[in-house]
């Protein structure tokens, strides 16, 4: 599926127990197989539970030239969650939010689980949690982190992190593994 120049605002996805395991997941999208996202903007979308705009399930995800901004979960990825292959490039995530766990568990921008992610030339700002929760294996090139009230990152998994910026964030990098 192509998804281009589309606006994806105050959309949410709540549970409904024994209607559809996917139900919950995924504030504007929920992503089973291959899904191209361009030029999109996705504004005060939630989730009850993983991916406040979009929970990638399947597949493979591309997002370029993107705005994410005051999205929230209420268990992983405020903006996305990915638990399989995704690429994002030349995009904006702006106050987005997960809930804060003591299990490594939030992502506010992006949470990956079990799938590689490669990030290229995109800008984290003003999150309330760990702007990126990494389980996986993620791929950073030319990131900028400015001004999160968390840790920009928190690696569990893999990651490589190339040429990148981190100003004024309240938390410093973590790493796990």
């Amino acid at each position: 599926m192509n998804i281009y120049d589309c606006k994806f605002y105050d959309n949410s996805a709540k549970p409904r127990y024994g209607v559809h395991e996917s139900v919950g997941f995924g504030g504007a999208i929920g992503n089973f197989g291959t899904l191209e996202i361009r030029k999109c903007e996705f504004h005060d979308n939630s989730a009850e539970l993983d991916g406040g705009a979009i929970d990638h399930l399947d597949g493979f995800m591309s997002v370029e030239d993107s705005i994410f901004k005051n999205n929230k979960s209420h268990i992983n990825g405020g903006a996305i969650c990915s638990i399989s292959d995704s690429t994002v490039s030349n995009s904006v995530f702006e106050e987005n939010s997960a809930r804060i766990s003591d299990d490594g568990n939030e992502g506010s921008c992006i949470y990956i689980r079990d799938c590689e992610v490669t990030c290229t030339d995109s800008i984290f700002k003003e999150s309330y949690s760990n702007s990126i929760v990494n389980w996986g294996n993620i791929i950073l090139k030319n990131p900028e982190f400015s001004d999160n009230k968390a840790s920009p990152i928190s690696n569990y998994g893999k990651m490589k992190l190339h040429d990148s910026t981190f100003i004024k964030n309240d938390g410093i990098l973590s790493n796990f593994n």
